[in-house]
């Protein structure tokens, strides 16, 4: 689906597990409707899917970013419920969420 202009998911995640993905926000479109953190304000997002191999605890980081981050997660899209969200809650610019 595309919600405001943002392919949601922009990548679906695969693979074993640890997954780490890199990128690039610019010229990313924004939802901006994060809990936290003023909602994203106008930031470039970028949107992944994952779904879970099995039942368990999977953690969620930005601790390499270059930039100020903010992490949420939502259920089902960019449309589901939001699940949790963080930002800075790791060092300086980092996101973390359990």
């Amino acid at each position: 689906p595309n919600c405001l202009g943002v392919a949601c998911p922009g990548e679906t995640l695969n693979g074993g597990l640890p997954l780490r993905v890199s990128g690039t926000l610019s010229g990313e479109g924004h939802l901006g409707d994060a809990s936290c953190s003023n909602g994203g304000g106008r930031s470039g997002e970028a949107t992944y899917g994952f779904a879970a191999p099995h039942k368990g605890t999977y953690r969620f980081h930005t601790a390499t970013s270059e930039v100020d981050t903010v992490l949420y997660v939502r259920d089902k899209f960019c449309t589901g419920h939001e699940l949790g969200c963080d930002d800075d809650s790791g060092n300086d610019k980092t996101s973390y969420f359990v």
